[in-house]
């Protein structure tokens, strides 16, 4: 279950070179931003997010958000123009060599989303970067409910750009915890979580790229752990959360955060993520 932007992209793909559990379908978000109960088309979503976050800020997420799979794209035909193999692939790509079906809808939480699950058969569906929020009739449709890879370390955190407020505040490890999905925003029994440690060279992009990496790794033991039925989750405690709830940035903290000389995303980043 995903949104098909660049960091559940390529995370996918560094799971699917170390991936055990045999996957039945992919299921991609096309839900959009939503503004006073309607869905924005794309031409006044970009002004959205700039009103609300700040050109750059805005910017950014149009890349990371709207443009993985083109970008994907346009670096696989340069790497076979050189001659060279195809490194990364799209959530279709990977459908059609898998031989899966795809599931592509604005609501997950509709009659045909659970029809597509009863049809696969899937006994867990794994949710990243999805931005969506699920009801209970499908976080209980598999026989092992639905987890999220979620790039912070919960309950701290939460929300849509935990990376974001990790850097903001200046942490020196930022996390990753995989937990059982809920009702709530970020808010289920957590099965495991890890802490990395924040670089001072770090940009927004970069600590999502290790962190979405890292999340990666991970996943292959909790499968292991769920499919031999040894899960201990915990419930969290929302009253130890030292940072709360935050959406997407508001405009002064990204200006506060560039003066103090933060970075969204370098060229630099772009050329490690690609060759690395």
């Amino acid at each position: 279950m995903v949104y098909p932007g660049l960091f559940p992209l390529l995370m996918f793909n560094y799971w699917m070179k170390r991936a055990k559990a045999p996957i039945v379908g992919i299921m991609i978000s096309a839900f959009d931003t939503k503004h006073k109960g309607r869905v924005l088309p794309f031409y006044e979503e970009v002004p959205y997010f700039i009103r609300r976050s700040g050109l750059r800020y805005g910017l950014y997420l149009l890349f990371i958000a709207k443009l993985g799979a083109q970008l994907v794209v346009f670096w696989n035909l340069i790497r076979k123009l050189r001659g060279k193999k195809i490194k990364l692939k799209t959530f279709y790509q990977i459908a059609k060599e898998k031989d899966v079906p795809v599931f592509c809808s604005d609501d997950f939480n509709g009659a045909a989303s659970l029809n597509f699950i009863k049809r696969v058969n899937a006994n867990l569906i794994v949710s990243a970067y999805n931005n969506q929020i699920l009801r209970s009739r499908i976080i209980n449709a598999p026989r092992f409910k639905v987890i999220n890879i979620h790039p912070g370390y919960l309950p701290d955190f939460r929300g849509l750009d935990a990376p974001f407020e990790a850097l903001y505040h200046n942490v020196e490890k930022a996390g990753v915890t995989i937990h059982y999905i809920d009702t709530g925003i970020d808010t289920g029994k957590i099965i495991r979580q890890e802490l990395i440690r924040v670089r001072k060279n770090d940009t927004l992009f970069s600590l999502n790229v290790r962190l979405w990496m890292h999340g990666a790794e991970m996943l292959n033991p909790v499968l292991d752990m769920i499919e031999e039925h040894s899960v201990s989750a915990r419930k969290q405690r929302p009253d130890k959360a030292k940072y709360p709830y935050k959406s997407y940035p508001e405009k002064e903290r990204v200006v506060e955060f560039i003066k103090r000389g933060g970075r969204l995303i370098s060229c630099k980043d772009l050329m490690r993520t690609f060759k690395g």
